[in-house]
């Protein structure tokens, strides 16, 4: 079994929006640095519902989710730029490699030891309680209605920095190369599956209702 050793999260991370009774739930890698802009330009604190759990019951709680590949290989690109940021990420065997298909290939036989970090532990893991059981959702979103549900819950929005146009095209064109190690490699698509099989099936639910 996959073990969980990360430090750069917690657990039961929220944010409520008193005004209108919503409970948003980030997860690492799905828009959550997006929500959390908005959020603290209301002058909204982080909470926790593993440390207060009526959160969940006197709100309406949502939360975004997001294909598990495009997620996990989103979530390798994050690692591999912020490395000095974590140096617990020098210790895997993966750090060590130059030629960038490998490097990726022994990451995915890294994080089947251990998830080591916040933007690679499986989604579902953020809305499960401290007995690891899922906890109240009542409103599940793909990314594609994030835009939506900003417009829903604010009314104005905040200053923007200009964005980083050059930086995000470069990770997207990135983050399409390695997706394609992915889909070039059966029996490695199917190691990320195996890692994240509760995460497709809440994607895939939630996808088809959606539709």
């Amino acid at each position: 079994m996959t073990k969980y050793n990360f430090i750069n999260y917690n657990k039961g991370n929220c944010m409520v929006f008193e005004e209108k009774k919503e409970c948003f739930i980030p997860i690492p890698k799905n828009a959550s640095t997006t929500f959390r802009k908005y959020f603290e330009w209301q002058n909204v604190p982080l909470s926790s519902f593993t440390k207060n759990p009526e959160i969940l019951l006197n709100n309406k709680v949502f939360t975004i989710i997001r294909e598990p590949i495009d997620r996990f290989c989103s979530g390798y690109i994050e690692i591999v730029d912020r490395k000095n940021k974590n140096k617990e990420v020098e210790l895997y065997e993966f750090f060590k490699i130059t030629d960038r298909k490998d490097k990726f290939i022994q990451f995915v036989e890294d994080v089947h030891v251990c998830f080591f970090d916040s933007h690679i532990v499986p989604q579902t893991f953020f809305l499960t309680g401290e007995q690891g059981d899922m906890i109240k959702i009542d409103e599940t979103l793909l990314l594609s209605q994030v835009s939506k549900k900003i417009e829903e819950l604010f009314d104005k929005k905040p200053k923007k920095k200009r964005p980083q146009i050059h930086q995000n095209k470069t990770r997207s064109r990135r983050k399409q190369i390695i997706k394609s190690y992915v889909e070039e490699n059966i029996q490695l698509k199917k190691r990320i599956e195996k890692l994240y099989y509760k995460d497709f099936e809440l994607y895939e639910k939630t996808r088809k209702e959606f539709k």
